[in-house]
């Protein structure tokens, strides 16, 4: 994987709870439990005291989910495999195999508004070009 393609992932220094629920697809509760089960989650709080990821964060994020909905581990067991990728040095490699697959996700998804878009857009033209018939009785 090239380090152009990991650029689609929305790269900031921090990333609000909702950015990483986003992220992720699930709920801003999973990932709130998650931090109470994995104790290397412990993200920054903002001067307001919301909670502030950083890339490296949203990444282990992705490999949790990943071995807790893919790979169908227990808490238990996604805590230990976590710490045998990390200590085994495969982290890297699955870090940008998930990252790889949310660019991939976002860049469908995008495609799929703008044709969306292009639909309603085409849809609002031709309302617009048709004079009404419609007649309002009152």
């Amino acid at each position: 994987m090239s380090k152009s393609s990991l650029s689609h992932f929305p790269e900031r220094l921090f990333y609000k709870i909702g950015d990483v629920a986003e992220i992720l697809d699930v709920k801003p509760y999973v990932i709130r439990y998650w931090e109470t089960e994995f104790s290397f989650l412990s993200p920054d709080k903002s001067v307001a005291g919301q909670r502030v990821y950083r890339r490296q964060d949203v990444e282990n994020l992705l490999v949790i989910k990943k071995l807790l909905y893919t790979d169908r581990y227990s808490i238990e067991g996604a805590r230990k495999k976590f710490l045998e990728l990390r200590k085994n040095g495969e982290m890297k490699d699955i870090r940008e195999e998930l990252t790889e697959a949310v660019v991939e996700r976002a860049s469908q998804f995008s495609e799929e508004a703008a044709s969306e878009i292009s639909r309603i857009a085409q849809e609002i033209s031709s309302l617009v070009k048709k004079p009404s018939k419609t007649v309002f009785k009152f």
